[in-house]
């Protein structure tokens, strides 16, 4: 009796230790991400707390954007899907769109400049060219637009094995 219970005893905490294994490794950023790419600069911790409060303020600022861009192009589902198309509609709303995107790309550069005054001229190297090339044309998208992006990653880049970021 004695051994069937510390053998089940043993395999709970076997069980216990890998679920608390794979719960780690889904904080994993995925390339492509902001952590991501500031892997490999070797901040220093005030450099991170810094730059994390960067990312916050970032993220409150968009939010907000982000969710009046994705209602904008509800509604112009909408227009384009009527019966009768209003195109004086259909264009407004395109335009709307065209301005919260351009908010959400200033907004970016901005971050981007702050985090680069935070950082020594080597971190500042490889920070631009892990950053080369963002913020022009398709942004990774593919033929018609859609994003090309494996493994169900939704941030935008290649998903590594443990990666949660964007996931719904």
């Amino acid at each position: 009796m004695k051994k069937n219970l510390m053998t089940i005893i043993a395999l709970m905490v076997f069980v216990m230790m890998n679920v608390a294994s794979i719960a780690q490794e889904t904080d994993k950023p995925c390339p492509g991400h902001e952590k991501g790419k500031m892997a490999g600069l070797e901040l220093t911790a005030d450099q991170q707390t810094k730059i994390e409060a960067l990312h916050l303020s970032l993220q409150k600022e968009l939010l907000p954007i982000k969710n009046q861009l994705k209602e904008k192009k509800a509604h112009l589902n909408t227009l384009m899907t009527a019966e009768k198309a209003d195109m004086t509609a259909i264009n407004t709303t395109i335009d709307e769109i065209g301005a919260f995107k351009v908010q959400i790309m200033k907004k970016e550069a901005a971050h981007k400049q702050e985090i680069r005054k935070l950082l020594t001229d080597e971190q500042r190297i490889k920070f631009d060219l892990k950053h080369q090339g963002e913020g022009r044309g398709m942004r990774g998208k593919g033929m018609h637009g859609k994003k090309g992006v494996p493994d169900g990653c939704k941030g935008g880049a290649q998903q590594e094995p443990g990666c949660s970021k964007h996931q719904e």
